[in-house]
């Protein structure tokens, strides 16, 4: 049984679940191994060959209120950051006490 191709209209990047059906993809589909779940609500399809900002729009999609910070804003513009910083954005967040 073959399956049924991926529309070509899916973004070059990330996008919320909640539009799978205005692009065309069937709740089957977003299950699919072709789609990965980013974050809750949030999907990228595997082979994306978008940019830093195409993966990153789908989060600013998601939510109206979510904003990107600095971190993002520098990997948008191809910006090195210095060691310490570039260390804080790649170690998974603490939690508060």
């Amino acid at each position: 049984m073959s399956r049924t191709p991926m529309p070509p209209q899916l973004p070059n990047g990330s996008f919320p679940a909640a539009a799978a059906e205005s692009l065309g993809l069937s709740q089957k589909q977003l299950r699919r191994d072709g789609i990965v779940t980013v974050s809750r609500g949030l999907r990228l399809p595997m082979h994306s060959t978008g940019t830093v900002a195409e993966h990153l729009r789908g989060y600013t999609e998601l939510d109206a209120e979510c904003c990107l910070t600095y971190g993002s804003a520098a990997r948008v513009h191809g910006i090195s950051l210095s060691a310490p910083l570039d260390q804080e954005l790649a170690d998974p967040p603490r939690p508060f006490r």
